[in-house]
């Protein structure tokens, strides 16, 4: 049986393969009353090598199944999946992560109408922020002129690296993006060889996704956001492409729907951070 931890009348089992968790299943399965369509949920999770899965048992019966994803560099753990219908049973999984996984940042993206997940977290300490829609490029926006776009380079480090201190809503640093060039890819807006902003984007995916946006204060207003995004959409192709932005963001919503850009519907989500140390 695989090692496991028991909170309260909870046992959590860890498993990192599928392999990992068939065994577990199977030396579990009578201790446990799983139906079949537990079973067969379980059997059907495939984990990749960075991700690491939970279930939670109580009485005999799944209470709960969570998926991680580890990114080293980051000392982060990002949660891929959080099924559990039980408050208790949401508690004690969370008091788990908090207990074994000490030296990382829990992050957790979810759908706002998981209210059960968002009390939890608001009672673990995390910090929760505002409601964010997905959109996605559906078109093609009309051609821009990006004369003033470059590619990031080592001779506007210091410029970058300045630049993203000005940004108060910034998650991804200037030292995370430049970390793992090959998947992130930065775009720099000129004004005579001054950086007056940047786009961040994944690089190396299917569809990849626009991190960040940013226009120095004294810069806005002068169609740097549009060239931005044009070249960031034009070097993309044929990828796909999306991009998150606050609800009540009135301005960038109208200036991505005006390059392309439309609502994923039934697909907002909040994001909460959970320092665990």
């Amino acid at each position: 049986m695989n090692t496991y931890f028991r909170y309260n009348c909870y046992m959590i089992f860890p498993f990192r393969d599928s392999d990992e968790l068939s065994a577990c299943i199977l030396s579990l399965y009578d201790e446990l009353s799983f139906s079949d369509g537990q079973l067969v949920q379980l059997r059907d999770l495939q984990l990749t090598d960075a991700q690491i899965g939970f279930i939670c048992t109580a009485d005999h019966k799944l209470k709960g199944i969570s998926v991680f994803e580890f990114f080293e560099e980051y000392d982060v753990m990002n949660m891929c999946r959080w099924d559990t219908d039980s408050e208790a049973a949401g508690r004690e999984m969370l008091a788990y992560l908090k207990k074994n996984y000490g030296s990382y940042q829990l992050e957790f993206t979810f759908s706002p109408e998981n209210k059960l997940l968002i009390s939890l977290l608001k009672e673990c300490g995390a910090k929760l922020y505002g409601e964010q829609m997905n959109m996605e490029l559906r078109s093609f926006p009309e051609i821009v002129n990006t004369d003033e776009i470059v590619l990031f380079s080592d001779a506007y480090m210091n410029q970058f690296h300045t630049v993203c201190q000005e940004n108060d809503d910034i998650y991804w640093t200037a030292d995370m993006l430049l970390r793992s060039p090959e998947e992130f890819r930065i775009l720099l807006a000129l004004k005579d060889q001054k950086v007056t902003g940047y786009l961040a984007l994944t690089c190396c995916y299917e569809v990849n996704n626009i991190i960040d946006v940013f226009v120095r204060k004294e810069f806005r207003s002068l169609g740097y956001g549009s060239k931005l995004l044009y070249k960031a959409i034009a070097m993309n192709q044929p990828s796909g492409l999306t991009l998150q932005v606050d609800i009540d963001n009135g301005a960038a919503i109208a200036l991505y729907e005006k390059m392309g850009f439309c609502k994923m519907e039934g697909k907002n989500t909040i994001t909460a951070i959970l320092k665990t140390d």
